[in-house]
C-alpha cells in the first residue's frame, strides 16, 4: 500500500500593511506591540512592525489575525525553529 503524504498548509493574507490573516499557526511564543513570534506548520515566523495586536487565534483550526503596521516577516525553516526561538529568548 502506499503511502501518504499529509501536506502541511500556511497561508497568509496581508491587506494594505495594516491587517494580516494567517493560518496553518500552531503556536504563538511571544508578543508585544513591536513584534509577534509564532510557529505555523511550514515553520518559525517573526511579524515585526508597530502597535500589533492579536486580535484573533483559533490554534485548534489553526487561524490567527494580527492588526497594527506590518513592516517585516521573517520566516525560519522547519525544523529549524527550536535553535531560533532558542537565540530569540536568551
Amino acid at each position: 500500500m502506499a503511502e501518504k503524504t499529509v501536506e502541511k498548509k500556511h497561508d497568509l493574507t496581508i491587506v494594505c500593511r495594516k491587517k494580516l490573516t494567517l493560518t496553518g499557526v500552531e503556536d504563538v511564543r511571544s508578543y508585544d506591540d513591536n513584534r509577534i513570534v509564532m510557529l505555523t506548520a511550514l515553520g518559525g515566523l517573526v511579524v515585526a512592525g508597530s502597535g500589533l495586536k492579536l486580535v484573533g487565534l483559533d490554534t485548534a483550526s489553526g487561524n490567527a489575525e494580527i492588526e497594527g503596521v506590518v513592516k517585516a516577516l521573517e520566516y525560519t525553516e522547519s525544523g529549524a525553529e527550536k535553535g531560533f526561538f532558542k537565540r530569540l529568548f536568551r
